[in-house]
C-alpha cells in the first residue's frame, strides 16, 4: 500500500517535478534570439503603452514612469519601457506577420544573468496576445513551473528559466523570446496569415490569491514583487519580425537590420 501511495503522488506532481523547457540564452538547446540574428526581417515601431501600477496592491504610489512608447520601436538596443502591474503595450504592424516555418515574432526584454548559474536569471514576465482586428485577440498558452509558495523578491532575486514557457521575458537581454502563430491552428476565430496586432501584458507576479496571474492551467505565475519603482514591471525593449504577410523593400530591411542580405522570395 505506501509504494501505491508513493506511486500516485509521482504521477500527480511528476509533470511539476520533472518538466523542464527551454534553457537559457548561451546554452544548448535554448531557442533564444539575438537581436542581430538574420531570420528576423523587420522591427515594430508602432506601440500604443497603457502604464500599470507600482504595486497593485496600493495604487495610491500612481503608475510606472520610466522610458516612452518610443522605447518600444525598432531594433533592441536596452533603452526600455517600463509596464509597471498589470501594465500593457500594443504593438500594430502595417505589414502583418504571418504563420510559417518555426518562431513567427520575439520579443526583447533586458532581463540579467545570475553569475552564479548560467540557467538563472531575473526575469520580469509578460502574457502574450494577437488579434487581426484589435479587438478580438487570443493568448499564448503560458506555462509557470516556479515555486508557487514563497513570492520572489522584487530586488534582485533570480529564478530558473527552464520553468517557464510562452512568457516573454524569459530570455536575458539582446535575446528575444520567440512565439510561434502555430500554437493557435485549431482556432478558426482567428487568421494567422494576417495578425495586424500583439498586446504584451505585464505579470502581476504577486502571489496573493485576488491580484495574481495565473498560466493555461491555472497556476499562480512567480514573478518578482513588488517593484514599486518607476521602472518596475516588464520592461520592453523591442518586437522583432520574422515572417511577414508581404515582402519588404531592400532599402527598408536594410534600415530595419544591420545584417547580411540575402533572398527574400
Amino acid at each position: 500500500m505506501r509504494t501505491l501511495k508513493v506511486l500516485f503522488f509521482l504521477c500527480l506532481f511528476a509533470p511539476d517535478i520533472l518538466a523542464q523547457f527551454h534553457p537559457q540564452a548561451g546554452l544548448m538547446g535554448s531557442h533564444a534570439i539575438h537581436k542581430d540574428s538574420s531570420i528576423i526581417l523587420a522591427w515594430a515601431d508602432d506601440c500604443q503603452i497603457l502604464r500599470g501600477w507600482l504595486d497593485i496592491a496600493d495604487t495610491t504610489l500612481g503608475k510606472t514612469l520610466q522610458g516612452s512608447s518610443t522605447n518600444a520601436y525598432g531594433k533592441a538596443d536596452g533603452f526600455v519601457v517600463s509596464l509597471g502591474d498589470g501594465g500593457e503595450a500594443i504593438y500594430s504592424l502595417a505589414n502583418p506577420i504571418m504563420n510559417g516555418p518555426g518562431p513567427d515574432f520575439a520579443i526583447f526584454e533586458n532581463g540579467f544573468i545570475d553569475p552564479m548559474d548560467s540557467n538563472w536569471s531575473y526575469m520580469e514576465l509578460a502574457e502574450v496576445f494577437v488579434s487581426n482586428d484589435g479587438l478580438n485577440y487570443v493568448k499564448f498558452p503560458s506555462q509557470c513551473l516556479q515555486d508557487s509558495i514563497t513570492q520572489i523578491n522584487g530586488v534582485g532575486q533570480y529564478s530558473d528559466c527552464r520553468k517557464v514557457h510562452n512568457l516573454a521575458g524569459k530570455y536575458v537581454l539582446n535575446y528575444g523570446t520567440p512565439f510561434d502563430l502555430e500554437e493557435f491552428i485549431h482556432l478558426s476565430q482567428i487568421d494567422l496569415l494576417d495578425i495586424r496586432y500583439i498586446k504584451i501584458r505585464d505579470v502581476i507576479g504577486s502571489l496573493n490569491h485576488d491580484e495574481c496571474s495565473r498560466d493555461k492551467d491555472g497556476r499562480k505565475i512567480n514573478d518578482p514583487y513588488p517593484t514599486p519603482y518607476p521602472s518596475g514591471g516588464f520592461d520592453l525593449d523591442a518586437l522583432g519580425l520574422i515572417h511577414l504577410k508581404y515582402p519588404i523593400s531592400l532599402g527598408g530591411q536594410l534600415s530595419n537590420q544591420d545584417t547580411t542580405i540575402y533572398p527574400y522570395p
